[in-house]
């Protein structure tokens, strides 16, 4: 599983690390962080989730709510 793009910057180079004490989190080059979760793969569902809800308000036209 990989992270698909930022929903900030629109970017491919997100990271996945663990920061030990909290967890697995990815993070962008553009200074934006996911949820931090408890595996690796779960941080990236997380993140891949959030891209699909700014993407869907979006589209829907509700980019400022």
């Amino acid at each position: 599983m990989k992270p698909i793009h930022c929903p900030f910057c629109g970017g491919n180079a997100q990271k996945v690390k663990s920061s030990g004490r909290w967890g697995w989190f990815v993070s962008c080059s553009c200074g934006a962080v996911g949820p931090s979760a408890g595996s690796r793969d779960e941080a990236i569902e997380l993140w891949n989730r959030r891209v699909e809800s700014n993407q869907m308000r979006l589209e829907l036209g509700m980019e400022g709510e």
